[in-house]
């Protein structure tokens, strides 16, 4: 019988993040729920504290590793954040297996490539990118590649340097794109799957708009359309992707925010339903998620502006059979779960998961 369970990430330690703002270190590390799949109930399973600020999290297609991040400015007295594998049981425990040097600061979004053979992270405040072989206990392996970024943009706060926010394959397993918040581009690369390197692309990495701030991005079900969140512009571009070349296109930006809000908001995250029919994008400030139908242009549509029940929402994840969105709402330490209306795309809340201190990352995982 198929069980959905519900890992989350939160900062366990104190840290000054990008923004200025000074995190205290509330969260319990890695916790984890299960979830009733009539109601989006959640129940808490386990918590993990003694894992240190594990912002974002991913898991195996296997379901037998699970893999973080940990958003430190310093491990084993090196100037340099860290990364981590685990065992994972399918009751949703832990067991750790190592961990390794990420080569920067503030290790940020983590995934498995798709043949399962590498982990990659990005390194948000020193702007780089590392790659992992994977052995073949689980654990990361010492780092094939390692590429420091170049670049900034307007914003001297925000954009001094080259910020490198997730590490995102294209459908192909070809490409790697690496959204940069400081540079204002998506870095784009090949992948040597033999070799665990990304070597530049020959194709010109798509820009945003002076000062937007790309932070993550996500592919249509068929590789032929790019989706890109811009964190600090509170839109979304939209690009024409060529899977063979990884060339790309603007074809559409789109806000994420009503037309007369005028106060201070930011992006984080954004998710394809399952369907391939509607893209979410998550609006920190406003406190909501922006719904939009995709076309098959691949032109994005505004369905509604769902507000979250909660404060910052830092993570949103659809469950894999897309009846539920879950929104990870970091300064109000809650989970709020809506129902999805698999017709129109717009979300119903269901359930609020109090005492989720400091939450940043939310991951649906069904386990048979």
């Amino acid at each position: 019988m198929k069980r959905t369970l519900v890992f989350t990430g939160s900062y366990s330690r104190p840290l000054t993040l990008g923004d200025g703002k000074v995190e205290p270190g509330r969260g319990k590390g890695i916790s984890v729920f299960s979830m009733d799949p009539e109601t989006g109930a959640l129940k808490r399973l386990h918590d993990f504290p003694e894992v240190a600020n594990p912002t974002y999290i991913t898991v195996d297609s296997a379901r037998k590793y699970l893999y973080c991040n940990h958003e430190l400015k310093e491990y084993g007295g090196l100037k340099s954040a860290c990364c981590s594998a685990y065992a994972l049981s399918e009751d949703g425990a832990i067991q750790e297996i190592n961990s390794m040097i990420s080569g920067g600061t503030d290790a940020c979004q983590i995934t498995v490539s798709p043949d399962g053979g590498f982990v990659l992270a990005s390194n948000y405040a020193s702007g780089s990118v590392v790659v992992y072989p994977k052995r073949a206990d689980g654990g990361l392996g010492t780092p094939s590649c390692f590429l420091q970024h170049r670049g900034r943009s307007v914003n001297d706060f925000r954009q001094s340097g080259p910020h490198a926010h997730q590490v995102m394959f294209d459908r192909g397993g070809r490409h790697v794109l690496v959204p940069d918040l400081g540079a204002d581009q998506v870095v784009v690369y090949d992948f040597d799957r033999e070799n665990g390197y990304l070597i530049p692309a020959k194709a010109p990495n798509p820009k945003s708009d002076p000062g937007d701030g790309p932070r993550h991005c996500v592919f249509s079900p068929d590789g032929a359309f790019l989706y890109v969140i811009q964190e600090m512009g509170c839109k979304i571009h939209v690009y024409d992707y060529d899977p063979e070349t990884a060339e790309t296109k603007r074809l559409q930006t789109i806000s994420t925010v009503p037309e007369d809000f005028t106060g201070d908001s930011a992006c984080a995250a954004i998710r394809l339903h399952p369907s391939g029919r509607f893209i979410y994008g998550s609006n920190r400030g406003h406190d909501s998620v922006a719904i939009y139908r995709r076309g098959d242009d691949g032109l994005l549509t505004l369905v509604d502006i769902q507000p979250v029940e909660g404060e910052l929402p830092r993570d949103i994840c659809l469950t894999e059979d897309g009846n539920w969105l879950i929104s990870s709402n970091q300064d109000s330490d809650t989970l709020t779960v809506f129902r999805v209306d698999s017709e129109t795309g717009k979300l119903a809340f269901a359930y609020r998961q109090t005492g989720v201190d400091a939450v940043t990352n939310v991951l649906c995982v069904d386990f048979e």
